[in-house]
Protein backbone atom coordinates (compact mmCIF):
# COMPACT_ATOMS: atom_id res chain seq x y z
CA UNK A 1 0.00 0.00 0.00
CA UNK A 2 1.31 3.40 -1.02
CA UNK A 3 0.08 6.89 0.49
CA UNK A 4 -3.47 7.85 1.49
CA UNK A 5 -4.69 4.11 2.13
CA UNK A 6 -4.27 3.88 -1.99
CA UNK A 7 -2.61 0.46 -3.14
CA UNK A 8 -0.42 -0.30 -6.30
CA UNK A 9 -2.01 -2.03 -8.64
CA UNK A 10 0.07 -3.46 -11.75
CA UNK A 11 3.09 -4.77 -12.96
CA UNK A 12 6.43 -3.30 -12.97
CA UNK A 13 8.17 -3.72 -15.92
CA UNK A 14 11.47 -1.82 -15.05
CA UNK A 15 13.60 -0.17 -12.41
CA UNK A 16 16.40 2.50 -12.43
CA UNK A 17 18.09 4.23 -10.49
CA UNK A 18 19.59 8.12 -10.61
CA UNK A 19 21.90 9.93 -8.91
CA UNK A 20 19.66 13.01 -8.43
CA UNK A 21 15.82 13.40 -8.89
CA UNK A 22 14.66 13.88 -12.35
CA UNK A 23 12.42 16.71 -13.80
CA UNK A 24 9.17 15.71 -14.88
CA UNK A 25 9.98 16.71 -18.46
CA UNK A 26 12.90 14.26 -18.42
CA UNK A 27 10.43 11.75 -16.93
CA UNK A 28 8.03 12.01 -19.84
CA UNK A 29 10.34 12.54 -22.75
CA UNK A 30 11.85 8.83 -21.84
CA UNK A 31 8.98 7.50 -21.14
CA UNK A 32 7.53 8.42 -24.43
CA UNK A 33 10.65 7.88 -26.46
CA UNK A 34 11.59 11.26 -27.27
CA UNK A 35 15.16 10.76 -27.61
CA UNK A 36 17.98 11.36 -30.30
CA UNK A 37 16.43 12.73 -33.90
CA UNK A 38 17.45 10.48 -36.56
CA UNK A 39 15.00 12.43 -39.24
CA UNK A 40 15.93 16.54 -39.95
CA UNK A 41 13.36 18.34 -37.78
CA UNK A 42 10.12 19.78 -39.63
CA UNK A 43 9.10 23.45 -39.51
CA UNK A 44 5.14 23.06 -39.31
CA UNK A 45 2.92 21.66 -36.65
CA UNK A 46 -0.55 21.49 -38.67
CA UNK A 47 -1.08 17.88 -40.57
CA UNK A 48 -4.01 17.19 -42.96
CA UNK A 49 -3.77 13.36 -42.37
CA UNK A 50 -5.86 12.89 -45.40
CA UNK A 51 -2.80 13.37 -47.10
CA UNK A 52 -0.80 10.61 -45.48
CA UNK A 53 0.82 9.92 -41.98
CA UNK A 54 2.98 13.02 -42.40
CA UNK A 55 6.26 11.78 -40.51
CA UNK A 56 4.19 9.87 -37.53
CA UNK A 57 5.10 6.59 -36.55
CA UNK A 58 3.80 3.87 -33.79
CA UNK A 59 5.53 3.47 -30.47
CA UNK A 60 4.65 0.79 -27.84
CA UNK A 61 3.47 -1.32 -30.41
CA UNK A 62 0.59 1.23 -32.04
CA UNK A 63 0.09 0.94 -36.09
CA UNK A 64 -0.41 3.89 -38.02
CA UNK A 65 -1.54 4.15 -41.36
CA UNK A 66 -2.99 6.65 -44.05
CA UNK A 67 -5.79 6.20 -45.51
CA UNK A 68 -8.94 8.72 -47.00
CA UNK A 69 -10.35 9.73 -43.65
CA UNK A 70 -7.20 10.01 -41.70
CA UNK A 71 -4.85 8.64 -39.91
CA UNK A 72 -5.60 5.34 -39.00
CA UNK A 73 -3.81 4.05 -35.29
CA UNK A 74 -4.19 0.90 -33.95
CA UNK A 75 -3.27 0.92 -29.69
CA UNK A 76 -3.01 -2.69 -28.40
CA UNK A 77 -1.67 -1.69 -24.99
CA UNK A 78 -2.48 1.06 -23.05
CA UNK A 79 0.55 2.60 -23.15
CA UNK A 80 0.87 2.47 -27.39
CA UNK A 81 0.82 5.83 -28.93
CA UNK A 82 1.22 7.76 -32.36
CA UNK A 83 4.32 9.97 -32.49
CA UNK A 84 5.92 12.64 -34.51
CA UNK A 85 9.42 13.47 -32.54
CA UNK A 86 11.17 15.82 -34.68
CA UNK A 87 9.34 18.94 -34.92
CA UNK A 88 11.24 22.56 -35.03
CA UNK A 89 8.19 24.76 -34.48
CA UNK A 90 8.25 28.22 -32.73
CA UNK A 91 4.95 28.17 -30.48
CA UNK A 92 4.84 31.18 -28.29
CA UNK A 93 2.31 32.58 -29.88
CA UNK A 94 0.41 28.93 -30.53
CA UNK A 95 -1.68 28.18 -27.52
CA UNK A 96 -4.29 26.03 -28.72
CA UNK A 97 -4.13 22.70 -30.67
CA UNK A 98 -6.96 20.97 -32.54
CA UNK A 99 -7.68 17.23 -32.64
CA UNK A 100 -10.42 16.11 -34.95
CA UNK A 101 -10.59 12.01 -34.56
CA UNK A 102 -12.94 9.58 -34.04
CA UNK A 103 -12.25 6.29 -32.01
CA UNK A 104 -14.25 2.94 -30.90
CA UNK A 105 -13.39 2.62 -27.30
CA UNK A 106 -12.41 4.21 -24.41
CA UNK A 107 -13.81 7.77 -22.61
CA UNK A 108 -10.21 9.60 -22.64
CA UNK A 109 -7.28 10.34 -24.97
CA UNK A 110 -3.70 11.86 -23.96
CA UNK A 111 -1.74 14.87 -25.76
CA UNK A 112 1.83 14.55 -24.94
CA UNK A 113 4.65 17.53 -26.03
CA UNK A 114 8.03 18.02 -25.62
CA UNK A 115 9.31 21.46 -25.98
CA UNK A 116 12.30 23.29 -25.50
CA UNK A 117 10.78 24.56 -22.02
CA UNK A 118 9.68 21.01 -20.81
CA UNK A 119 7.28 18.71 -21.48
CA UNK A 120 3.94 17.66 -19.98
CA UNK A 121 0.79 15.23 -20.49
CA UNK A 122 -2.72 16.63 -21.66
CA UNK A 123 -5.36 14.11 -20.99
CA UNK A 124 -8.85 15.54 -22.46
CA UNK A 125 -12.07 13.45 -23.04
CA UNK A 126 -13.40 11.61 -26.01
CA UNK A 127 -16.43 10.37 -27.53
CA UNK A 128 -15.84 6.28 -28.23
CA UNK A 129 -19.01 6.00 -30.84
CA UNK A 130 -17.11 5.75 -33.69
CA UNK A 131 -17.61 9.39 -35.57
CA UNK A 132 -15.24 12.26 -35.69
CA UNK A 133 -15.25 14.99 -32.99
CA UNK A 134 -12.98 17.99 -32.55
CA UNK A 135 -11.62 18.76 -29.43
CA UNK A 136 -9.51 21.80 -28.44
CA UNK A 137 -7.21 22.02 -26.67
CA UNK A 138 -4.96 24.49 -24.82
CA UNK A 139 -1.47 23.13 -23.83
CA UNK A 140 -0.30 26.65 -23.09
CA UNK A 141 -2.22 25.81 -19.57
CA UNK A 142 0.37 23.60 -18.60
CA UNK A 143 4.36 23.90 -17.52
CA UNK A 144 6.28 23.36 -20.42
CA UNK A 145 4.48 24.95 -23.25
CA UNK A 146 6.14 27.60 -24.91
CA UNK A 147 9.65 28.39 -26.83
CA UNK A 148 9.70 25.69 -29.74
CA UNK A 149 7.70 22.81 -30.09
CA UNK A 150 10.04 19.88 -30.53
CA UNK A 151 7.40 16.70 -30.22
CA UNK A 152 3.89 15.59 -29.96
CA UNK A 153 2.16 12.17 -29.55
CA UNK A 154 -1.02 11.12 -28.87
CA UNK A 155 -2.55 8.14 -26.79
CA UNK A 156 -6.01 7.93 -28.74
CA UNK A 157 -7.83 5.68 -25.41
CA UNK A 158 -7.47 4.41 -22.37
CA UNK A 159 -8.33 1.07 -23.30
CA UNK A 160 -6.20 -1.62 -24.75
CA UNK A 161 -7.51 -2.44 -28.74
CA UNK A 162 -8.57 1.18 -30.04
CA UNK A 163 -8.61 1.73 -33.08
CA UNK A 164 -8.89 5.69 -33.87
CA UNK A 165 -8.94 7.92 -37.28
CA UNK A 166 -7.31 11.08 -36.72
CA UNK A 167 -8.58 13.25 -39.47
CA UNK A 168 -6.07 16.33 -38.83
CA UNK A 169 -4.20 17.87 -35.62
CA UNK A 170 -3.49 21.65 -35.66
CA UNK A 171 -1.50 23.94 -33.18
CA UNK A 172 -2.77 27.92 -34.17
CA UNK A 173 -2.77 31.01 -32.72
CA UNK A 174 -6.68 31.13 -32.15
CA UNK A 175 -8.96 28.31 -31.99
CA UNK A 176 -10.38 26.38 -34.69
CA UNK A 177 -12.13 23.42 -35.60
CA UNK A 178 -15.99 22.20 -36.19
CA UNK A 179 -18.67 22.99 -33.84
CA UNK A 180 -20.52 20.86 -31.89
CA UNK A 181 -23.15 20.35 -30.00
CA UNK A 182 -23.16 18.34 -27.68
CA UNK A 183 -26.22 17.33 -24.55
CA UNK A 184 -24.71 16.98 -21.08
CA UNK A 185 -27.35 17.14 -18.52
CA UNK A 186 -31.59 17.42 -18.84
CA UNK A 187 -33.78 18.68 -16.35
CA UNK A 188 -37.81 19.28 -16.05
CA UNK A 189 -38.35 22.74 -14.63
CA UNK A 190 -40.91 21.40 -11.78
CA UNK A 191 -39.75 19.38 -9.08
CA UNK A 192 -42.07 16.61 -9.06
CA UNK A 193 -42.90 16.21 -13.03
CA UNK A 194 -46.19 14.29 -13.95
CA UNK A 195 -47.17 11.97 -16.49
CA UNK A 196 -49.42 13.01 -18.75
CA UNK A 197 -48.80 16.57 -18.07
CA UNK A 198 -46.90 19.04 -20.22
CA UNK A 199 -43.41 20.07 -18.47
CA UNK A 200 -40.89 22.68 -19.49
CA UNK A 201 -37.34 21.53 -20.33
CA UNK A 202 -34.21 22.85 -18.92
Amino acid sequence: PVGFGAGFVGDIEYVKLYGRALTSAEVIKAAYGFGERSLPPVGQASFDFRAGTCGWQGREGAQVAASPEGLVVKTPGLASLAVHDHLDVDVSRKDFLAVRMAVNRGSRAVLVFATTRGAARVPFQTHADGRMHTYILEPWQYVGWGGRLLALGLVPADEEGAIARVQYLRVTEKPTGEGEVHLQSLYTESVLPRAGRPERIV
